[in-house]
């Protein structure tokens, strides 16, 4: 799912790439490819939680980097996990690869104001990120969000990109990620946890530029085991896992609490090539209440 205004001001930024919108300085002289986009989502019965992660290749990384990514409404709170959170949801499913991450720290941001459709909240700061929501007021402020993000130098996302989540009461989060001391070849973000106010999940896909190809795997922890098929959606079901809290997995442990359920994971490869182009899906992955309790 990251702000950083204050440091930032003087650099531009740019993107090609899928999930999330990434940018980075145009300063930047080497290459950086975005590869797997890492999703957990679950519901509380009120709020729903989505835990978000990137995995990104270079052979010399940029200081920072930063994304943008949609929500139905003003999230209730922003939390870091400071673990091997995905690699214990991997664990929990046969042929998996363990990686590292990355270290921390960030300064402190600050608001840059309000328009006449959007409403800029206080940025939120944690170890590895600033968040900045952006609220939409007015479902036609597409045109005033892209002249906020070039002006605090993200690169503007196409209108037509805009037009699925552009409503009022959304917001989009522009979010930085300083990547203090990083790595010289892979580099995975620290999984960053958002809980939001709405009645279902959705994995926010379709706000991608189709310039470039990348992997997702999409998990869901359900209360009944899921038989939803989302094949037409470019992702296959690849295993469903009981879960309960056995002590053995404290991050995913701590996330659930005492729920016991089903962990379904959920694998689409080279989206954005021919025949698997994400703008024309109608819809994001979705799953409504009933079909998880």
């Amino acid at each position: 799912m990251k702000t950083l205004i204050s440091l930032i001001l003087a650099i531009s930024f740019y993107t090609t790439s899928a999930f999330a919108c990434l940018h980075f300085s145009n300063t930047y002289q080497s290459r950086m490819q975005e590869g797997l986009q890492e999703i957990f989502m679950f519901h509380d019965g009120t709020n729903a939680h989505m835990v978000v992660s990137t995995h990104l290749e270079s052979k010399k990384f940029p200081t920072e980097v930063a994304w943008v990514l949609p929500f139905p409404s003003l999230p209730k709170k922003y939390e870091e996990i400071k673990g091997i959170f995905f690699e214990e949801v991997k664990g929990l499913f046969p042929s998996v690869n363990v990686q590292k991450g990355f270290g921390e720290g960030l300064g402190k941001g600050r608001a840059t104001g309000r328009g006449t459709g959007i409403k800029v909240h206080e940025t939120v700061v944690l170890d590895s990120y600033q968040i900045q929501p952006i609220e939409i007021l007015e479902e036609g402020s597409g045109n005033e969000f892209n002249v906020w993000l070039k002006k605090n130098k993200f690169n503007p996302m196409p209108l037509e990109n805009q037009k699925y989540y552009l409503k009022k009461g959304a917001v989009f989060l522009a979010i930085r990620m300083n990547l203090n001391k990083p790595a010289t070849e892979n580099l995975i973000s620290k999984p960053l946890h958002i809980v939001y106010e709405s009645d279902k999940l959705s994995a926010p896909m379709k706000f991608t530029h189709d310039t470039r190809e990348f992997d997702l795997d999409l998990y869901v922890f359900s209360k009944k085991e899921l038989t939803k098929d989302l094949t037409k959606m470019y992702l296959k079901q690849n295993g469903s896992a009981a879960y309960e809290n056995k002590r053995n997995t404290p991050f995913l442990d701590a996330l659930l609490g005492k729920n016991k359920g089903f962990i379904t994971r959920y694998s689409g490869h080279g989206l954005n090539k021919k025949g698997q182009l994400v703008k024309e899906l109608t819809h994001d992955p979705e799953f409504i209440k009933s079909e998880l309790f």
